[in-house]
């Protein structure tokens, strides 16, 4: 099973964890009604279910996302894989069918930026 890195919203990746320990520490970025959406994508990560992101790329990776819900509550996670690990980059909810906000939490710099539209 693949261990999980997050690429904090500093571009700091932070030591391996579970699914666990990165459900706990995304957590924190939710209000408690959106933490089983954010599980449920958590889920759709280690079991291999991410979808392609259109183009976008992050550190020369292809960028996948998993998400779960609706418009009124949603949870979208992206990621990339390499190797034997997941790594998070951004966190955010549907805003239209196909585009996605970065409302909790992203990078400093770049397409994943915290706060920046991604556009499928």
């Amino acid at each position: 099973m693949k261990n999980i890195i997050i690429i904090d919203g500093n571009g700091q990746a932070l030591a391996a964890m579970t699914q666990s320990e990165a459900e706990a520490y995304l957590g924190d970025y939710l209000e408690p009604n959106l933490q089983a959406n954010m599980k449920q994508c958590m889920n759709d990560i280690t079991s291999d279910k991410g979808k392609a992101t259109g183009d976008y790329r992050y550190d020369g990776h292809p960028a996948l996302h998993a998400s779960s819900g609706n418009m009124q509550k949603s949870v979208s996670i992206f990621y990339y894989d390499d190797e034997d690990m997941h790594y998070i980059i951004a966190m955010g909810e549907h805003k239209t069918a196909t585009s996605y906000k970065l409302s909790f939490y992203g990078q400093p710099a770049g397409s994943f930026k915290y706060k920046a539209t991604i556009a499928l």
